[in-house]
């Protein structure tokens, strides 16, 4: 079930000045059946190929974007809008049902239907618990930090899946798999790591065989690690990784297994904000706000930005002064349909919808998504993030 269904705005342009929004009594009046009709209307389903009979279905749904502001209601505005947005969630979430389609994706533009959608989803787990088991659960998450950009109630969502008292809700109802909305397109992203530092190394004008690699995390990102510790052992002159975990027990047992069979002795610190980073690349895993703390980090060093849980306190921004790459542009295939392509960057950007079609086909596997990404004709444009004018 790999079927996909995109929910975008139908205006090119989102302006939050009443003056732009045509009033119409009417449908102020009969905005919910509006809404439907609307989306009704403009629904349309996008081939990926016109020469190839596939299975695959990709929809697109265009949500009338007046009716999610405030002031097109006038006097009862906040709960009409309230009222729209969850009619449109539900609007959607039914016709995935009904077509039994599989993920659904909302625009970089409507991210407040997420917000709902989630709400909804959360409260209506919430109440299947018992009473008893809500109170415990809410005593026990109670004194938990809570992450920017998080709701109280919706505890820890970086992760597919969160605990209540031990019972495991699914929270894969939104977005994607990969947790938090922002995230959309990091899989992808993930997937290429080895690519985007072949680009890095021809910047540099160097070869990979000839370069140190870092790798920063602990052991809540230990499959990510070890994964990339094997993909590079190949590759990489020299492995270096670091981590802020007292017990470095999970790395020290696969480091020896990769020595055995390559030859390559991968260096393991603990001591995490002096030790020495003299290469040119360090792969990221951790949270990138906690670089800036990293005393050894030479300014040089390019930063590939592989975290799923970035999180900040406040406005904090990124006091990195390193080139860091978190995003890529990606160039899409010959073939790839029109309707798809028009829709970035202003809804989703291209590595976001690269994502969402290799992703949705491949089970967000990242080494399925990485060998159909150059097998179907997608390719790198340019990397992007902060300061990349070191990069050369």
């Amino acid at each position: 079930m790999n079927d996909v269904l995109l929910v975008i705005t139908d205006n090119n342009q989102r302006s939050n000045d009443s003056k732009n929004i045509k009033l119409l009594p009417l449908d102020k009046i009969f905005y919910k059946s509006k809404i439907i009709d609307n989306i009704n209307n403009n629904l349309m389903e996008i081939k990926e190929d016109e020469n190839r009979k596939s299975a695959r279905r990709i929809f697109l749904i265009k949500v009338p974007e007046k009716y999610l502001s405030v002031k097109f209601y006038g006097k009862k505005g906040i709960k009409k809008s309230y009222e729209a947005k969850k009619l449109i969630v539900d609007k959607v979430n039914l016709f995935c049902y009904e077509e039994g389609i599989g993920m659904h994706f909302y625009s970089k533009r409507l991210t407040e239907l997420y917000h709902i959608e989630l709400q909804n989803k959360v409260v209506s787990e919430l109440e299947s618990l018992s009473y008893d088991d809500y109170v415990f659960s809410r005593r026990n998450y109670r004194n938990k930090p809570y992450k920017k950009g998080y709701n109280r109630y919706y505890y820890n969502l970086n992760k597919d899946y969160y605990n209540l008292n031990d019972r495991k809700i699914s929270a894969i109802c939104y977005n994607n798999f990969e947790g938090d909305p922002a995230n959309l397109g990091k899989t992808l992203f993930r997937s290429l790591t080895l690519d985007i530092i072949d680009i890095i190394c021809k910047y540099r004008k160097i070869q990979l065989l000839q370069s140190e690699i870092t790798i920063v995390g602990n052991k809540e990102n230990k499959h990510d690690i070890l994964a990339m510790m094997w993909k590079l052992s190949q590759l990489a002159k020299y492995i270096t990784i670091i981590t802020s975990d007292v017990n470095t027990g999970w790395i020290e047992s696969e480091a020896e297994e990769i020595y055995n069979n390559t030859g390559l002795a991968v260096n393991i610190s603990n001591n995490y904000k002096s030790t020495p980073i003299n290469s040119e690349v360090l792969i990221n895993y951790g949270n990138v706000f906690e670089l800036s703390a990293y005393e050894g980090l030479k300014r040089r060093t390019v930063i590939i930005n592989n975290s799923l849980n970035d999180y900040s306190l406040g406005n904090e921004k990124i006091r990195i002064r390193n080139p860091l790459v978190d995003k890529i542009e990606v160039g899409f295939p010959v073939n790839f349909p029109n309707e798809l392509k028009t829709l970035t960057p202003e809804h989703f950007s291209t590595n976001q919808l690269a994502a969402i079609i290799l992703g949705s086909k491949h089970g967000w596997s990242e080494n399925k998504m990485e060998q159909s990404f150059k097998e179907e004709g997608f390719h790198i444009k340019n990397l992007s993030g902060s300061n990349l004018d070191l990069l050369s």
